[in-house]
């Protein structure tokens, strides 16, 4: 549906809002009926339905009846094993859960988990009696699609699969792969949903919007609730853009019914953010504290208590309650530190999640110009992965050769097991590049790789420095022709927003700041206050109600108020611009802002300099030389394959047996065990300093933007491994995630016990430390479980880890989240 609605008004049963979410599905549906019969059977089931229909009821049904001992309920992210354990346990169930960093009640007849958690007993070809894989499009995913293929090949034959899916177009792809394995299975499909869709064009809705409110989104979101469209889930690209929308909408849609808060949830919700619950308004991303998410945001959604919630769009894989309304406000989004395009089956999920069964009799997609609409959100074709996973095929090296058979026979068996049905060349009859000397010595090689390189102050290429926060006063910038300091150049302030660009009056050498009119002198006589600027109002009331440390300002106020109050605070309300003088211009009040304290990201060179803008270029470069390039021959122009790369790295010798690097690197996912193998290599690598450089491991982009991190851990990895890239394992020269700055935020938070707030930036939140203590515990407990080995080093590094697990609490504590006061378990219509 879409054009010209002329002030129609979406109509909806009163009875609806009455509607429990929990008992919407009492008699299954035909297609659920039959997925539960061929369950119980003993067939495995594929099902492909919309996201909404029930799928997840299937399961629900076989554990209510007491058809299985034991099953194991996989979920793509540890938010949504959390939400699922919740569920189950509020119903009576007796549930336990596994995610990396928490495991509980783990011989509970159910047990709701992330997959890559049931890796290691599906590999020894131990599995319970059924086997979830809910999403299991996964398959597709570019760093995770391996696991997933990996869990589903090596699932035993004693072990159900039941998979779950609502965004692939040919389901029948997997099913015939199950039969290729020698399986029973059966697909199940459901074209229909529950609850229907339409599209709305915002801009077509003819409703009246209050004259007070302004702006792009506020304007048609005030249209899209007086139209009884609400609540509204928006789905933005970016934290600062969804939380910039959110309180947008908090400070200008026409006021509703205060959400009052318990004791108990207010001590979750820091600063502004009450302000916004209040007005039943929410931003939801991954920096926000965990508690704040699971126990106040998400069970205020699903009881329909909050009207507009603005989610990230890289956040709603992990979103798990549905709304009347969805809207996507762009088609790109930032993953890590790449720009990615929303793919239609990524459109689906998000469109999905519009319309609640038993609730809203449809579900509505709300479009404009320029952005996602309804028939952009389709499945897509799972295809076979075009590599394989280096982990299980080394210990499959490992096992036969301990047994004395072929590894190459084993691995191509192992290969043909997977989705490609063995057409992946590992090169494994392929010559092999020359080796010396004990089959133990784990030779590296390299070759030509890509790398980035930046002029420095002297006017010389090297490699691309580190990014670091310094103060201007401090860095150089490069305008094109030469380098001069950062803070005489006009193009370094342009981009601030308070102000104008103006030269600092008398300052030598000749440096640049802002000017602002920040007052008016009175013209009547009599009158002593001044009145301030518009411009300086806005920001003297932003700044009051985020920290409240002085009188709340007026629209007037004398000099010696200016001069003594809101001057001293100009540097955090202007991004650290320092007032440094101010004048009387005729009528005006000016002050000059000095930026030579204000922090900027700056690339740091090898004489530890911090440039601002250097020239950069990619060059061609040589690692280490190949042994066969050491001996005359020629650089090998074809892609390598699985065993040369295992070969380079050192993870094999040339029998094809696992070297102590390779079986290190077994016991990891991706490329964490290379880094970890370096980090235990070299000796004079502390164990108790290794043990929080792990955090670095999956911390991503954004904690490199601290100051001081330690990038031990990586640097050895490249020093180990040059600057190379192999997909899904290193990224010029580390683990794909890796990211420095984590490890010491975690050792503070843990050996200091200082709070996460303490370390909060623009870019890294509570949510991201959070996250960073939590994988890292993940990681030290699958060094803890990991199969034994000797090595003194290795045998240090897990009685280190099972130290710091004992000593450290899991981040994750579901039992303190609060509970919900009857007052917010009635649902609410909003207009």
């Amino acid at each position: 549906m879409s054009g010209s609605i002329q002030g129609r008004q979406f109509e909806f049963p009163a009875s609806a809002s009455r509607v429990s979410s929990e008992d919407h599905l009492l008699i299954p549906d035909i297609w659920q009926q039959d997925a539960i019969r061929f369950l119980q059977s003993g067939s495995d089931v594929v099902v492909d339905a919309p996201t909404g229909a029930g799928k997840t009821f299937v399961f629900e049904q076989l554990v209510q009846k007491g058809a299985i001992r034991k099953a194991v309920y996989t979920v793509p992210t540890r938010a949504l094993a959390n939400d699922k354990l919740m569920e189950w346990r509020t119903r009576g169930w007796n549930v336990g859960i596994a995610t990396g960093d928490l495991a509980d009640n783990l011989a509970a007849p159910v047990v709701v988990a992330t997959l890559e958690t049931q890796r290691h007993a599906l590999l020894r070809g131990e599995g319970p009696e059924l086997l979830v894989i809910d999403e299991y499009q996964m398959l597709n995913d570019p760093l995770r699609g391996l696991h997933y293929e990996l869990a589903i090949a090596s699932a035993p034959p004693e072990t159900q699969l039941l998979l779950l899916s609502g965004s692939t177009s040919n389901p029948g792809l997997i099913a015939d792969w199950l039969r290729r394995l020698g399986r029973k299975v059966e697909l199940v499909q459901c074209a229909e949903r529950p609850v229907p869709q339409e599209e709305v064009n915002l801009d077509a809705l003819r409703q009246k919007v209050p004259q007070g409110v302004r702006g792009y989104w506020p304007r048609r979101i005030a249209k899209a609730l007086a139209a009884g469209l609400g609540p509204i889930l928006i789905f933005a690209p970016q934290r600062q853009v969804a939380e910039e929308i959110a309180k947008r909408l908090a400070v200008t849609l026409p006021p509703c019914e205060p959400l009052e808060l318990t004791s108990e949830q207010n001590s979750l919700v820091r600063g502004p953010f009450r302000k916004l619950l209040s007005r039943r308004i929410a931003y939801h991303h991954s920096g926000l504290d965990y508690a704040l998410r699971a126990g106040i945001i998400e069970p205020l959604a699903k009881l329909g208590q909050l009207r507009v919630i603005v989610a990230t769009t890289g956040l709603a894989a992990g979103i798990n309650f549905s709304m009347r309304s969805v809207l996507v406000t762009e088609t790109h989004y930032r993953f890590g530190e790449e720009v990615r395009r929303i793919r239609s089956d990524e459109l689906l999920q998000m469109f999905g999640r519009a319309g609640r069964r038993g609730i809203d009799p449809v579900g509505y997609i709300l479009t404009g110009a320029d952005k996602p609409r309804l028939r952009d959100g389709r499945s897509v074709d799972l295809a076979p992965n075009r590599r394989i996973d280096w982990q299980a095929c080394l210990t499959t090296l490992q096992a036969s050769s301990a047994m004395g058979i072929d590894p190459r026979r084993e691995l191509e068996d192992l290969n043909r097991r997977f989705l490609s049905a063995g057409k992946l060349n590992l090169g494994l009859r392929e010559e092999l590049p020359l080796r010396f000397g004990h089959p133990k010595e784990q030779l590296t090689s390299g070759g030509a790789t890509r790398r980035v390189e930046m002029k420095n102050l002297d006017g010389e290429w090297e490699r691309l420095g580190k990014k670091r926060q310094i103060a201007l006063g401090e860095a150089y910038f490069f305008n094109g022709r030469k380098w001069i300091p950062a803070i005489s150049s006009p193009e370094v302030l342009k981009a601030v927003r308070f102000g104008t660009l103006c030269r600092i009056p008398q300052s030598q050498p000749l440096k640049y700041g802002r000017m602002m009119v920040v007052a008016l002198f009175p013209r009547e006589e009599g009158h002593r206050n001044l009145d301030l600027t518009k411009s300086f109002r806005k920001l003297l009331q932003k700044d009051w109600a985020e920290h409240q440390d002085y009188p709340k300002p007026a629209s007037h106020c004398p000099l010696d108020v200016l001069e003594s109050t809101y001057l001293p605070r100009m540097a955090r309300m202007t991004s650290g611009g320092v007032p440094i003088r101010w004048e009387e211009h005729r009528d005006e009040v000016r002050v000059y802002l000095d930026y030579s304290e204000a922090v900027a990201f700056c690339r740091i060179d090898s004489s530890q300099r911090a440039l601002i803008n250097p020239p950069m270029e990619e060059k061609l470069v040589d690692d280490q030389p190949d042994m066969k390039m050491a001996l005359g021959g020629k650089m090998d122009d074809k892609p390598r394959r699985p065993a040369r790369n295992w070969l380079d790295l050192g993870l094999i010798d040339s029998r094809f047996r696992p070297t102590r690097r390779g079986v290190i690197f077994s016991f990891f996912s991706q490329g964490e065990g290379l880094a970890i193998a370096a980090g235990l290599e070299d000796p004079s690598f502390e164990i108790s300093e290794l043990i929080f450089q792990l955090a670095n491991l999956r911390a991503g982009h954004r904690f490199e933007e601290l100051p001081h991190a330690n990038g031990r851990l990586g640097d050895l990895s490249r020093l180990l491994y040059g600057w190379r890239t192999i997909p899904g394992y290193l990224k010029r020269g580390v683990p794909t995630e890796y990211g420095e700055g984590a490890a010491e935020v975690v050792a503070a938070i843990v050996l200091d016990h200082r709070k996460a707030h303490e370390f909060e930036t623009d870019q890294v939140r509570a949510g991201d430390m959070q996250r960073a203590v939590l994988e890292w515990r993940a990681i030290l407990r699958q060094i803890v479980h990991s199969p034994d080995f000797a090595w003194d080093r290795w045998i240090e590094l897990r009685d280190e880890a099972w130290r710091h697990l004992q000593k450290t609490p899991p981040s994750t504590n579901l039992d303190s989240l609060p509970p919900i006061p009857i007052h917010q378990m009635r649902r609410l219509e909003f207009r």
